[in-house]
């Protein structure tokens, strides 16, 4: 999946990013870098509201382009 990062990137529009963890383990997703503080407000919050949102999209598209591919090495790998 990692060597396939930037076409998948394109395909669902978004702002991926790929690291290792602290155990060397790789991962993907989106960093939003701003602060937390939407965390204490209500879920009414217009702030709130918007972080939410941001997620939301962000894993929507994600998991629709991953999926496919993972059946894909799934099968391949069968």
């Amino acid at each position: 999946l990692e060597s396939s990062l930037q076409e998948l990137a394109a395909e669902i529009d978004a702002d991926l990013e790929s690291w290792t963890n602290h155990n060397g383990d790789p991962r993907i997703g989106f960093q939003q870098r701003s602060s937390l503080e939407f965390l204490s407000k209500p879920a009414d919050d217009a702030e709130y509201r918007e972080a939410v949102d941001w997620m939301r999209s962000r894993l929507d598209r994600l998991v629709s382009g991953l999926n496919p591919r993972i059946q894909r090495l799934r099968q391949d790998g069968a």
